[in-house]
């Protein structure tokens, strides 16, 4: 407005006024209608800007901040929103994965040892307990997958239950054609008080660690079974070194979905955001110099 004016201005003082004030009206509308434009073009970008940095918020970091909504002192209906929102009764800060390679039978056969390690907080109003069973793919003919240790930690709420012997693990196991699945609804009857459960609002750490035989060349799936913020995998073992391992990871951003380990880096660690129920994460591997091969 102040732009049009001035170019009005200018016109009136053309014809009716003299030189001096003439420029100066029309350097003044200048100055204004490159105003205008940079305001326009500003406020363009800020909102571009904005709009690129909530949207990566929202996928980065908007669950993390929902979840301190979730503590003691807040709505029930706040909590019951986020809790619907997500799907589960639970929500997880971070998950480790640590997967060990290491040879049981003369370069043959390779042993895994597959350790989860889990960071949640309970988001369900009548509390949490796991109950969902728990798998491992099975091993290869001749061996045997093996719970090496069970554990679920919630100070606050009494339960403190860790079992590192694989035989008191066994009652609680069933084995398939495919696949070795723990009963955790029963194991935690038998390990935690009776009415005990992990109040909601609270944290807590849940563990377990599998132990399969499978090929030299071969790979095994890492499943997901609720959302998380975090999600680092770590490789290790004797055998590593003389491995190449492939890791897909599917998501929506390009480039971060692939990780391919050949030795040379010196800490085999990687880590992604935003996991989702549902979501797997292959692993797998071969021999670097072709030698060893896999057995029927």
């Amino acid at each position: 407005m102040g732009a049009a004016t001035c170019f009005f201005l200018e016109y009136v003082v053309k014809v009716h006024g003299g030189p001096f004030l003439h420029e100066l009206l029309r350097v003044v509308g200048d100055a204004l209608i490159v105003a205008f434009i940079l305001g326009i073009a500003g406020d363009f970008y800020l909102k571009y800007k904005f709009g690129e940095e909530v949207m990566k918020k929202a996928v980065r970091d908007v669950m993390a901040e929902m979840l301190g909504f979730l503590r003691g002192g807040q709505p029930v209906e706040l909590r019951k929103a986020v809790s619907r929102f997500a799907g589960q009764s639970i929500y997880v800060r971070s998950t480790r994965i640590r997967v060990n390679f290491s040879w049981a039978h003369k370069d043959r056969v390779m042993r895994l040892d597959v350790s989860v390690k889990v960071k949640g907080t309970c988001i369900d109003d009548n509390g949490y307990l796991p109950r969902g069973p728990l798998w491992s793919v099975a091993s290869i003919r001749g061996y045997e997958t093996t719970y090496l240790h069970y554990s679920l930690h919630c100070p606050v709420a009494d339960i403190n239950v860790s079992e590192d012997n694989p035989a008191e693990l066994v009652p609680f196991t069933t084995l398939s054609p495919h696949r070795l699945s723990l009963n955790q609804q029963d194991l935690l009857t038998h390990r935690v008080p009776h009415g005990a459960y992990i109040p909601p609002g609270e944290t807590f750490d849940h563990g377990r660690s599998i132990r399969t035989f499978l090929r030299a060349t071969g790979f095994v799936p890492l499943m997901h079974s609720d959302f998380a913020i975090l999600f680092r995998l770590e490789l290790t073992g004797e055998a590593l070194p003389g491995l190449e391992v492939s890791v897909f990871h599917p998501m929506s951003e390009v480039g971060e979905q692939e990780w391919h380990y050949v030795g040379e880096d010196p800490v085999p660690v990687r880590e992604w955001h935003n996991v989702t129920p549902g979501q797997a994460t292959i692993v797998s591997w071969r021999p670097r110099d072709n030698s060893a091969a896999g057995v029927s």
